[in-house]
């Protein structure tokens, strides 16, 4: 049995490489750099030939695909479309150059080898197709828009090419994954002009964290590995597999029998179900007797509303006692928190501001 695996460098590619050889599957696995060639245990070397091939480039795929074509004589029994890439950032920061080099690896590129393989397969009778998605079509996590775009746009096409390649005896389906404990995190290029004076910056690290800490905490690759194995060596392939944990097969489970919105307030429950919050809280007559110290410094609004306001605090100028006297006497304000590490203040209000209130606060804020 041939089987061809996008991507073995490392992740979830070296796991499946590795577990299909250890099962009699002769694999082709393909790599980007010749410099990250990937250590496989040298009982099994002799089950592995590695190809070197850049997906967002048509003359590599092809280059590839026709090797493994002649060294098999026309006989590829399964392709797995693993092969990925990931940035972060905001919509706002993220340019649009960055976004479609992107879309060339995590779609494009899976469409220049699909076309390739398709034509062998269909040449051959026969074939299967498993194409590597992300729970992230369901539930996109934020600052990861980008990524969670080109997964969506993969899913329609594999849900597509299953209903076009049945006459053909050809076989397709996706793996959606949640999160899979990897270094996928470290390969991220995060995006974020002016990162420390970004407006998303305290919320971008935030996030980062919990992503980070949701890998280190995620399902075991091998696992997941040993779990497509299972799902190759079926008769009949099914539409979709789920692979995640009990919180996000729940959340996928919940948006099949309720609304959007209610997702969506059950997402942003996760993410603060997730987040450690450590404040340093100070009554407001400390704020004052602070300021008289030069030790509030100049501040930067990220974010206000009527119920409060998110500020960046700079260790460039102190700020007036005037400014502070503004926020403390004529807005009602209940108390407010320092993050120390992420330099940011938010203050809160006794009660939620009248429009007459919001205005007139933002007027002296614009002031400071």
């Amino acid at each position: 049995m041939q089987v061809l695996i996008t991507g073995v460098s490392s992740g979830i590619g070296y796991y499946c490489a590795l577990v299909f050889a250890q099962n009699g599957y002769h694999v082709w696995g393909t790599i980007r750099k010749t410099s990250k060639v990937p250590k496989f245990p040298k009982e099994i070397t002799k089950n592995i030939t590695l190809i070197y091939m850049d997906i967002t480039s048509d003359s590599s795929v092809s280059q590839g695909i026709h090797k493994i074509y002649d060294k098999t004589k026309g006989n590829i029994d399964l392709l797995i479309n693993n092969a990925g890439h990931i940035i972060s950032g905001s919509i706002e920061e993220t340019s649009l150059s960055q976004s479609i080099d992107l879309f060339q690896v995590n779609f494009f590129g899976h469409l220049r080898v699909l076309k390739e393989v398709i034509h062998i397969m269909r040449a051959w009778g026969k074939g299967k197709i498993i194409n590597i998605n992300a729970l992230s079509v369901h539930f996109p996590v934020p600052f990861y828009a980008h990524y969670a775009a080109t997964k969506s746009a993969f899913e329609s096409v594999s849900k597509v090419l299953r209903l076009e390649l049945r006459a053909f005896n050809i076989q397709t389906t996706s793996i959606l994954s949640g999160w899979i404990k990897t270094n996928f995190i470290h390969k991220t290029k995060a995006y974020l002009a002016a990162e420390k004076y970004s407006s998303y910056g305290r919320y971008f690290h935030q996030i980062q964290k919990q992503v980070q800490r949701s890998l280190t905490n995620g399902i075991d690759p091998n696992k997941l590995a040993v779990r497509i194995l299972k799902i190759a060596g079926s008769k009949k392939l099914k539409p979709h597999y789920y692979f995640s944990s009990f919180m996000e097969t729940f959340k996928t489970s919940l948006s099949w029998f309720t609304t959007t919105r209610i997702v969506e307030i059950l997402e942003v429950f996760y993410f603060k179900l997730l987040n450690k919050r450590r404040h340093s809280r100070l009554p407001v007559n400390k704020l004052i007797d602070m300021s008289s110290n030069n030790r509030i410094y100049q501040i930067h609004l990220i974010n206000i509303s009527r119920k409060g306001l998110l500020c960046n605090y700079l260790t460039v100028k102190p700020i007036l006692r005037q400014s502070i006297t503004i926020l403390t006497q004529d807005i009602p304000v209940r108390h407010f928190f320092i993050r120390k590490k992420h330099k940011t203040v938010r203050i809160v209000f006794r009660k939620k501001l009248s429009k007459t209130d919001f205005s007139i606060l933002g007027k002296q804020l614009s002031e400071l």
